[in-house]
């Protein structure tokens, strides 16, 4: 026997719709997911990207102070160390050791003067080796170098 009853048929119809109202919402979850997938492979992309960039830059800074800063540093403290020796001499001399402090001084400035002067030509050998196929060398760089020794 079939209940006909109205009550029966509201909630057989309740529940039909509430079935295609479900299949709808399953429908746009999936929908939503995928699109979601796909900007999370985006970004997840992209964060890659980022990391990758921000590696290539750390190596490059290194690089530079390696290159840049390393060579000045380890100048800047020749000559601290060149300054201490002087101060700790002229400290510990006495009268006697005064012409010693003045000797040590002079010879500081002559190192100076050297590695201002080798800077100088390492430069100039180098532009020399990057100019070979433009015409050699000069007899003006043959003759500075010549008195230079």
């Amino acid at each position: 026997m079939r209940l006909t009853s109205p009550s029966f048929k509201i909630a057989e119809e309740s529940t039909v719709g509430t079935d295609a109202d479900n299949e709808q919402l399953v429908t746009d979850l999936y929908k939503c997911n995928a699109k979601l997938t796909r900007e999370s492979k985006a970004l997840a992309e992209k964060a890659k990207q980022a990391a990758l960039a921000v590696g290539n830059f750390k190596r490059e800074l290194q690089l530079a102070r390696r290159r840049g800063n390393g060579v000045a540093r380890r100048r800047g403290e020749e000559e601290e160390n060149l300054q201490d020796i002087t101060a700790a001499s002229a400290n510990a001399a006495g009268a006697g050791n005064a012409k010693l402090g003045s000797l040590v001084e002079k010879l500081r400035h002559r190192l100076i003067n050297a590695e201002k002067q080798l800077g100088k030509l390492r430069d100039e050998n180098s532009r020399l080796r990057g100019g070979k196929g433009a015409g050699g060398v000069s007899d003006e760089t043959d003759s500075a170098m010549a008195a230079s020794r």
